[in-house]
């Protein structure tokens, strides 16, 4: 389950968090948005969130920037787990028109790039607890059997 917080954290927001196996956070190469990323990932701490759940995806990425990726990992701790590429023109196209990136430009570096992030997503909810997919499972059976 993807849950997209915004900017907000309040009761409804923390609840969610703390039900999560997993943590995406989206940032930037900029210094506002890695100045509230360090805040939240602060946050997250004093909740007792686990930090090897918290895993930074840096959005917007190009190789020349004015914060470089050491400056970024030097300032936040750890290493980002994915970049999306830059690609204002297939991002804004697809936005504007309610098209996926493939649907857009197949073969932009960001649809590869959105398709790989899918697969590592999916490879961390595989990871979650015996106990969990064991639910899922008898869930799942139940449900086909109605």
């Amino acid at each position: 389950i993807i849950v997209d917080t915004g900017h907000v954290l309040n009761d409804i927001t923390v609840t969610a968090l703390n039900r999560s196996s997993s943590l995406f956070l989206i940032s930037t190469l900029t210094l506002p948005v890695i100045h509230n990323t360090k805040r939240l990932i602060t946050f997250l701490a004093d909740l007792n969130y686990p930090p090897e759940h918290i895993k930074i995806i840096i959005n917007r990425y190009k190789s020349r920037h004015e914060i470089s990726m050491p400056d970024f990992e030097k300032a936040l701790k750890q290493k980002p787990f994915f970049t999306i590429p830059n690609d204002y023109t297939t991002a804004s196209n697809a936005i504007s028109k309610g098209k996926s990136f493939s649907g857009i430009h197949n073969r932009a570096k960001i649809t590869r790039n959105m398709r790989q992030l899918a697969q590592l997503v999916s490879h961390e909810e595989k990871k979650k607890s015996f106990f969990s997919r064991i639910f899922k499972n008898n869930i799942s059976r139940s449900m086909s059997c109605l």
